[in-house]
């Protein structure tokens, strides 16, 4: 599969795609910074909501060529208030991701699923004035396709119920948007 040149959409996550979740997030490669939710009940109570619009958190299945590869969800900050002052960045929207496939990680898919994902924020969230992520401080595969997506470390924070620290990153709105 072309990493580089091959046709990279976001789709709306449905309960369809909770099984390929499921497995994505118990791969080693995920599992290891993945905390939760794990398994079919969790995924559910987790994502459920999302999937029905009851939870204002947008998710969806990434595709590379047709080919489902990974996750990612953006929401507001200010939808989750104890994370929005953990990490300290008022009026921002927030982005996580997981690619699911180990055979795709470290050829880029990564900073082109950000750039998707900041780009659904700023078309989702015209109030913000820029979007945050908060990998690992170990996950540095994470850490530096942010930075190549343009996103600048600004903290180190603890993030209550989390098992490790995270480095904030912030990417500013582009101006005209």
């Amino acid at each position: 599969m072309d990493v580089a040149d091959g046709e990279l959409r976001l789709l709306p996550m449905t309960r369809d795609h909770f099984p390929l979740f499921v497995t994505w997030v118990d791969r080693p490669h995920v599992a290891q910074w993945w905390e939760h939710p794990r398994g079919p009940d969790q995924v559910e109570r987790e994502y459920g909501p999302c999937v029905d619009g009851s939870d204002p958190t947008l998710v969806f299945v990434a595709e590379l060529s047709g080919t489902p590869v990974g996750f990612v969800q953006v929401y507001r900050l200010a939808d989750n208030p104890e994370y929005e002052q953990a990490v300290g960045v008022p009026h921002a929207a927030g982005i996580d991701l997981l690619i699911g496939e180990p055979e795709l990680c470290g050829h880029g898919l990564g900073v082109r699923l950000i750039a998707l994902a900041a780009e659904v924020a700023w078309e989702s969230y015209p109030d913000v004035t820029g979007a945050t992520a908060g990998p690992s401080v170990h996950n540095f595969r994470s850490v530096r396709a942010f930075e190549k997506a343009r996103f600048v470390a600004v903290r180190q924070v603890t993030v209550p119920g989390e098992a490790d620290d995270e480095l904030v990153l912030v990417c500013p709105r582009p101006t005209g948007r």
